[in-house]
């Protein structure tokens, strides 16, 4: 179908959902209806709404993405012939367009910002805006809409005016909310030059990095999670976690775990398997970004910090990873040729300098190392363990994350050594029969035809059906910290707040009382709010390390809860008043002198 010079292929166009809103009187119109059909595009459905439940039902349709579009259509509007064929046109003029609109007030065929975009006669295009991107609430539809697109640049998702006129719209009504939320002094910017003002709201500051939490399993073979987490305290920078999670690995490797200071490890009796111990570490992660890494890799200078540049680089990036010597698909290179780690240091540091902020996006990153925004852990939830110990649960999240509308990109300036299924080895896994086993699973859940796994398969289709969280999310479990909290009962609570270094010294000297008067037999707990420069992270490694330098088996420590918190007397009102008692007011802080105080309580 040509339209200028663009020719439009309507049997490569997804279907486009139209959603007609506003006078209720008008609602079901047959006329009205035959102008929304009068399009050569495909639509799949016309919903009709009422003003009052627009909001709520736009953002309904929103939720799942793939390759859709969603038309608002206020009911008031009189359309030409092909208004949705230019709708379309315009949103798929380039990768930047996640919207069209038509504005009386815009020149034709401009692109134009968010402020002139709302619900009168917008078209969406849901794959290019990630599923965390939803719909605020605002008093009309209108609002709504020009708030989503406004947030929607930080993903570099654009706004096209339409190239003709194509419908006569009622005046423009943006909610008084919307210029509150996002200001006067901007909304004149876009009326003065608004191409410049959508390029500065673009090109506004990211969110700020944070805390990275680096998960890594252990089952058997210590000597490689010894070199992987040695590699990660020598050539990692920046706030980062280490959590390993054992898989029942045998008692030399457990020994071993329990001498390690700076690392939060989880014990297993039995093998969880990749997702199942990964979803445990991630449940406990406390980062903003979440990094699944083997255990039989070897990191380089500057690892991390190249994962996490990829999220500045890209708009709407939901999973980097590295590229490796031993990894399948096109991560591998070829031109690994060293010998020793010292050689191998020296081409990391090559290919860093070399390829510095160059990669390739992809629809599948391989589970040896992925870095991950917490957001879209949150969306998609963690590993499926319906895979085991491994093979496809990795492609598995990969399509989840790509069909959420995300992307994933490989880095070409990061490069890790990998050893190469050391634990299948040292557990004598078969690879191949658990490879064949999870490809069945894998092409089931996924719709894929029936092959061999070595055949391969495309992804596409899948990632166009979009994400269907009642049939893909993948809950994570509740965290150990969070399951002992809300279900046991008090009978003293000690509470504490550290707002500096003075306040920890004191903190500190309680807790290790603290820990010398009780066990986890005890119904009581030490509560600690870090309301100040010292993180909770921070607080509770150093009362981790406490513990481990007093002798004192982790296990067997009476109950300690550490929290961020700003509001403390919100917090403190959280207690039982009358279990409550506060670190700074008790005078008397010997072991015995607390045990009493324990007994008193539970007498009572």
């Amino acid at each position: 179908m040509p339209r200028g010079n663009v020719l439009l292929d309507v049997s490569a166009l997804p279907k486009t959902t139209i959603v007609c809103h506003g006078d209720a009187r008008r609602i079901s119109d047959a006329a009205f209806e035959s102008t929304l059909r009068a399009n050569a595009s495909p639509i799949e459905r016309i919903l009709w709404v009422d003003a009052s439940c627009a909001v709520g039902t736009v953002r309904q349709e929103m939720e799942l993405r793939g390759d859709r579009y969603l038309a608002l259509v206020d009911v008031r509007c009189e359309l030409e012939p092909n208004w949705l064929d230019e709708l379309i046109r315009q949103v798929e003029w380039r990768s930047g367009v996640g919207a069209s609109t038509f504005s009386p007030q815009l020149p034709l065929a401009e692109n134009v910002t968010p402020f002139a975009a709302d619900a009168r006669c917008t078209l969406l295009s849901l794959r290019k805006f990630p599923q965390h991107h939803r719909l605020n609430d605002f008093p009309t539809l209108d609002g709504a809409i020009a708030d989503f697109l406004v947030r929607g640049l930080e993903f570099r998702a654009g706004i096209r005016g339409a190239g003709r006129a194509i419908a006569r719209v009622p005046e423009q009504c943006t909610d008084a909310e919307f210029e509150r939320v996002h200001g006067l002094p901007i909304a004149r910017a876009v009326a003065q030059n608004p191409a410049a003002a959508e390029e500065r709201l673009a090109d506004s500051p990211r969110r700020r990095k944070g805390l990275v939490s680096i998960i890594m399993l252990s089952w058997n073979a210590p000597q490689f999670t010894k070199m992987a987490l040695e590699s990660i305290r020598a050539h990692t920078s920046g706030e980062y976690e280490v959590i390993i999670v054992d898989n029942g690995s045998n008692d030399e490797t457990v020994q071993w775990l329990r001498t390690i200071s700076d690392v939060r490890v989880i014990y297993n009796s039995t093998n969880r398997g990749y997702a199942g111990g990964n979803n445990q570490g991630m449940a406990a992660a406390c980062g903003e970004y979440v990094v699944l890494l083997n255990n039989d890799v070897i990191v380089t200078d500057g690892w991390l910090g190249g994962l996490l540049s990829a999220f500045d680089r890209i708009p709407g990036l939901g999973v980097s990873a590295p590229r490796s010597n031993k990894v399948a698909g096109d991560q591998i290179v070829l031109d690994a040729g060293y010998q020793t780690l010292e050689e191998m240091h020296r081409y990391a540091a090559q290919r860093t300098q070399r390829f510095r902020g160059r990669g390739y996006m992809t629809d599948r990153a391989i589970g040896l190392c992925l870095c991950i925004d917490r957001r879209v852990i949150e969306e998609v939830g963690g590993i499926d363990e319906r895979f085991g110990v491994g093979n496809f649960e990795d492609d598995d999240f990969c399509l989840r994350v790509r069909a959420a509308g995300y992307a994933i990109q490989v880095c070409d300036d990061v490069f890790i050594h990998h050893f190469g299924s050391q634990t299948f080895a040292a557990n004598n896994v078969d690879w191949t029969a658990t490879m064949r086993e999870n490809w069945e699973k894998f092409a089931e859940k996924w719709q894929m035809p029936p092959k061999r796994a070595d055949e391969g398969y495309l992804p596409a289709p899948a990632i166009c059906r979009g994400f269907d969280r009642s049939r893909h999310y993948v809950p994570l479990p509740a965290s150990e910290g969070a399951a002992d909290s809300s279900e046991r009962s008090y009978d003293l609570v000690f509470a504490a707040v550290v707002r500096d270094e003075r306040d920890w010294n004191e903190v500190g000297t309680f807790a290790r009382r603290y820990m010398r008067a009780f066990t986890s037999e005890h119904a009581v707990m030490l509560a600690v709010a870090a309301a100040g420069d010292l993180s909770a992270l921070t607080i509770g490694q150093r009362l981790e390390r406490l513990a481990l330098r007093e002798g004192l088996d982790l296990g067997r420590v009476a109950d300690v809860e550490v929290c961020d918190e700003d509001a403390v007397e919100a917090w403190l009102q959280g207690f039982d008043a009358a279990a409550l008692r506060h670190v700074a007011e008790i005078e008397d802080r010997s072991p015995s002198a607390l045990r009493r105080l324990l007994q008193v309580e539970a007498a009572v």
